[in-house]
């Protein structure tokens, strides 16, 4: 068959190239300015990703640099992964902090100082990257930062770092003119486009029990869940907190949160019943007016049970619950409660650093291949 054919007809073209691999695809790009301009359009990579997007399952320990990374395509965990294309320093750890849309969030530190850091924006499918400006200004130990980019196919990205410092009780607070006990949040956001911080500002707290850590990126904006009536969130584009609800539940004493996330731009929180493996899942409406209970589950009869995370395929609108449980990794498919073993973990939890807990050894991201620059800076 002649290859003028398809090389005439874009369409076909396209459904050709959006089934080919990451690395060919990449290959594919030198062959003409046509393909190049093609494989990297807005349109192109928007169909690329949504065919091409997967849970992400990671092994690893902080203070090594080498990864054992799966997909739940793959029955073993591929070994070894590096960041050997970045510019690491000899001696520290690194933490893979959020995963967002392709794009990588890294944080090192050297073992000479746990309270300065450096960061890493990387894009593995490119093995592209930079590394953010000063970062002096950011005690480590205090700031927690996130990664935000609204789409696949753009080149930009900001990050979002939030320093925290708690204010004693019952004091006038200047930010929002109240006498309580509040916590002040300095936030500072980094542009690719500018490829600069910008100036600090800040907002005070009243909602109590908010953990700034647990931070989730979803649809522009970091949201985070408290267990009060409400909770808040940042808008990031408009730089601006707001409230929104938290489901009734939340508030019981007999209840406890097992796991905040999101998938498929969907806001997931899973409540856990005290002493009991038994677990009532939410999604948040996308108007942000209620969340909604999408399932009651009862694990009762495992003895340890650790949730990893929730993905739902927006193809067959189906969940998968993945947790991990007897030294094994599994997924449950929540519509049809069938269990499906991903991985026998034994060995690899041996392998983990003792000082690391399940939850720190094993990660769970939606994982984008993505084909876009970062921010035009090829690292």
């Amino acid at each position: 068959m002649s290859l003028s054919p398809v090389v005439e007809s874009q369409d076909l073209l396209i459904e050709i190239l959006l089934r080919l691999p990451s690395k060919p695809l990449a290959k594919f790009k030198c062959v003409s300015k046509q393909w190049l301009t093609l494989i990297t359009s807005h349109h192109f990579i928007t169909l690329y990703s949504s065919l091409h997007h997967f849970p992400l399952l990671l092994s690893h320990s902080p203070l090594n640099y080498t990864f054992s990374i799966s997909t739940f395509h793959t029955p073993i965990f591929q070994t070894p992964f590096t960041f050997d294309f970045l510019n690491l320093p000899k001696h520290g750890s690194l933490h893979i902090i959020q995963a967002c849309k392709g794009l990588l969030l890294i944080q090192t530190t050297t073992s000479s100082s746990d309270s300065f850091c450096t960061l890493y924006v990387c894009n593995p499918t490119t093995k592209s990257f930079i590394t953010l400006g000063d970062m002096s200004e950011f005690d480590a130990a205090l700031t927690t930062f996130f990664l935000a980019i609204e789409h696949p196919s753009s080149s930009h990205f900001k990050v979002v770092a939030i320093k925290r410092s708690i204010v004693s009780p019952l004091v006038h607070c200047i930010s929002c003119n109240l006498i309580a006990s509040c916590t002040i949040y300095e936030i500072s956001i980094y542009s690719s486009e500018t490829a600069s911080w910008g100036n600090p500002f800040s907002y005070c707290n009243t909602t109590p029990t908010i953990e700034i850590d647990h931070g989730v990126y979803c649809n522009g904006a970091l949201h985070w869940y408290s267990v009060a009536q409400e909770s808040f969130y940042f808008d990031i584009k408009n730089q601006s907190f707001k409230m929104y609800p938290m489901p009734p539940e939340i508030k019981a004493l007999t209840q406890q949160v097992e796991y905040f996330g999101q998938s498929g731009e969907h806001l997931h929180l899973i409540l856990q019943a005290q002493g009991r493996l038994v677990f009532h899942i939410f999604e948040l409406e996308q108007d942000y007016s209620y969340w909604s209970k999408k399932f009651l589950l009862d694990f009762s009869p495992m003895l340890s049970f650790n949730i990893l995370g929730l993905i739902r395929q927006e193809k067959e609108e189906e969940f998968l619950l993945v947790f991990l449980a007897n030294d094994a990794a599994f997924s449950c498919n929540l519509d049809n409660a069938t269990f499906r073993e991903l991985y026998e973990l034994r060995s690899t939890i041996q392998s983990c650093d003792k000082m690391c807990s399940l939850r720190q050894c094993f990660k769970l991201f939606e994982y984008f291949e993505n084909f876009s620059s970062i921010g035009g800076l090829i690292g």
